[in-house]
């Protein structure tokens, strides 16, 4: 089968091709206005999150959109999201000691560094499992963050743990 529209191997005239060409267009936009993608989705990519000057490299099966990433055929119970956050004069280990006491049940907490920056990670255990890293960036901490459901994060966390020091500023 031939992949060039009848319409264009046939030489219709201009105003057939410029419909034809209007028509497809529109299809594609419903298509994605509908939530059906083009493929591109197939996980283990980088994530850019612009607004906030971040990318990183999704673990495999995992796919992002607008500000979430989420592991696919699991977006309701596997998911993430980075945020940026003022440090307003506290130091990283004292926000992260903050944010802990907040957060529920810590099953671990280690520091580390991601390109020459001092990052944090919280490992919080509930209903859900949770990685969080808190990596400095001058006065602000990026925040990253992977939820599953407490029998997958194990087999998950090194994943993450690879997407946290993948992190890149802009």
């Amino acid at each position: 089968m031939n992949p060039i529209p009848v319409c264009m191997q046939i030489g219709c005239g201009k105003k057939v091709r410029a419909r034809f060409t209007l028509a497809m267009m529109a299809i594609i936009g419903l298509m994605s206005a509908v939530g059906c993608d083009s493929g591109t989705k197939s996980g283990g990519g980088l994530a850019t999150y612009a607004k906030e000057g971040v990318t990183f490299q999704l673990p495999p099966g995992w796919v992002q959109e607008d500000v979430l990433h989420y592991q696919t055929g699991h977006k309701d119970e596997n998911y993430g999201l980075v945020m940026v956050l003022p440090l307003k004069g506290r130091s990283l280990d004292a926000y992260v000691t903050a944010a802990a006491k907040q957060s529920g049940d810590v099953a671990g907490r280690r520091a580390f560094e991601v390109n020459g920056h001092d990052a944090v990670e919280l490992l919080l255990k509930s209903e859900y499992s949770v990685f969080e890293a808190y990596i400095q960036r001058g006065d602000e901490a990026v925040y990253l963050s992977f939820r599953t459901l407490p029998e997958a994060f194990n087999n998950q966390l090194a994943a993450f743990r690879t997407a946290a020091q993948s992190v890149r500023f802009q």
